[in-house]
């Protein structure tokens, strides 16, 4: 396994090569990006708090959804965005919001992020 380290965004889209034969299309997510990104939360801050109180994570990887359709353009829109995506592998480091994680695979084909202490 490579170790990269790369930055990584809240709703950055990327590529993670796991157990599967072909890499698979995923999003970070971050509770500061969710909170901040939505204009109905009046304190984010707190809401952030209370959630890492609570044990949430506060950094994840979601599969994205998979879309069957013969519209062409749009099949060529997100192979674009795969191709432009960094693509990694289970075990490679990526920093999000500062903080180093290493990706590991989950028993049920996930991916999770582990902080490197």
């Amino acid at each position: 396994m490579t170790t990269v380290i790369i930055k990584l965004n809240d709703g950055q889209q990327v590529q993670i090569k796991g157990t599967r034969p072909y890499p698979q299309d995923c999003s970070v997510g971050t509770l500061v990006g969710f909170y901040k990104r939505e204009d109905r939360f009046d304190d984010a801050d707190a809401l952030i708090a209370r959630d890492l109180a609570r044990g949430e994570k506060p950094v994840w990887i979601n599969l994205n959804a998979v879309t069957l359709t013969n519209d062409h353009a749009y099949n060529a829109e997100q192979g674009a965005k795969r191709d432009s995506s960094p693509h990694l592998t289970v075990g490679d480091q990526v920093e999000i919001e500062g903080v180093v994680y290493t990706i590991e695979n989950t028993h049920n084909n996930n991916f999770n992020l582990v902080e490197v202490k």
